[in-house]
């Protein structure tokens, strides 16, 4: 099981509050009853009323779990959809960041994506493309073509020097990846996102989620090892911190298997033999499954699992704080 919004569990925090305030409550009540005189009455109502809180509490907090719980949006299973589908919409995000330089992968990081988009290339004949160059910025180089010619022309020319946004924002690039795909066009729509996970800004959450209500799946393959590798600036120099030490830049796998298993795509790693390979052929038999059934596979959202139990309880505890407990006196 995975959320999309897993920030809402600070929502937690709000439970500290309500037993608080319930034991308040029962306090209150006791002292009142201190001042009613009646010995064999007071002690039913003292049990009376910690009954109560006890499941005015109960009922109330167990309802701010499962509402947080659902706001979380848990997702975890797969489930068919009827779709008609024919070919595939390719869309390759392709990290041209100063860090995609560095050379723990040889010759560079670069390089090894820009071969590893070419052999996919080579693929998926009778598809179509596009491009997106990520550097700060996402920027759509090339819009969707069924030319392969224009894409191999554009990926041989990648370098950061064609962007100069500094940093790496992974949200843009995806939410730019997004937006190039055509609305409505009966396609298996797929992005291969090829990067060394590395983000300094964006939301990355907010973008997933939008390729997960489009039915676009996202593969993503990471570049660079986990040692890591210095960045160079050209004239055999590599970039400095503030503190004249060099920087160190890692792969980072964590948000790319992040929107790869969420929108139920795989994350493969450069590092492993075969990844290419397997990359293409786990999208093709994807788009041969689609073709043959006519069916995609989503993920399924389960929040109604929790938000349906939350307003039953929420509803108990109505019943409960309205109910005449004099009554059972």
């Amino acid at each position: 099981m995975s959320f999309f919004y897993p920030e809402f569990f600070w929502l937690f925090l709000l439970l500290i509050p309500v037993i608080l305030i319930g034991l308040r409550r029962f306090v209150l009540g006791e002292r009142l009853l201190s001042l009613v005189g009646i010995k064999k009455k007071t002690d039913l109502i003292r049990i009376i009323l910690g009954v109560k809180v006890f499941l005015l509490v109960l009922t109330f907090s167990l309802a701010l779990i499962l509402i947080v719980i659902a706001l979380a949006e848990p997702v975890w299973g797969e489930e068919p959809v009827t779709k008609e589908t024919s070919g595939l919409d390719i869309c390759f995000v392709i990290d041209i960041s100063r860090s995609m330089l560095a050379a723990d992968v040889e010759p560079s990081r670069l390089e090894k994506a820009v071969d590893a988009a070419h052999i996919l290339l080579q693929t998926f004949g009778g598809s179509r493309f596009s491009l997106v160059a990520l550097k700060g910025s996402g920027i759509v180089l090339v819009p969707f073509t069924e030319d392969p010619h224009v894409m191999e022309s554009f990926l041989s020319n990648l370098h950061p020097g064609i962007l100069t946004v500094p940093g790496t924002d992974l949200e843009s690039g995806l939410n730019e990846a997004i937006r190039t795909f055509p609305e409505n066009s009966g396609r298996n729509r797929v992005i291969i996102f090829i990067s060394d996970g590395e983000t300094l800004s964006g939301n990355l959450k907010k973008a997933v989620r939008s390729a997960v209500d489009q039915d676009i799946k996202i593969y993503t393959l990471g570049i660079g090892t986990e040692a890591g590798a210095m960045i160079p600036v050209g004239d055999k120099k590599n970039l400095m911190n503030s503190k004249g030490k060099p920087v160190i830049t890692r792969l980072d796998p964590e948000p790319l298997t992040v929107m790869a298993e969420q929108t139920g795509g795989r994350y493969y790693s450069m590092e492993d033999p075969g990844s290419i390979m397997a990359l293409g052929q786990n999208i093709a038999e994807l788009d041969q499954l689609n073709r043959s059934r006519g069916i995609l596979f989503q993920k399924v959202r389960r929040y109604r699992l929790f938000l349906l139990p939350a307003i039953i309880l929420l509803f108990i505890n109505l019943i409960i704080r309205n109910i005449k407990w004099r009554k059972t006196l």
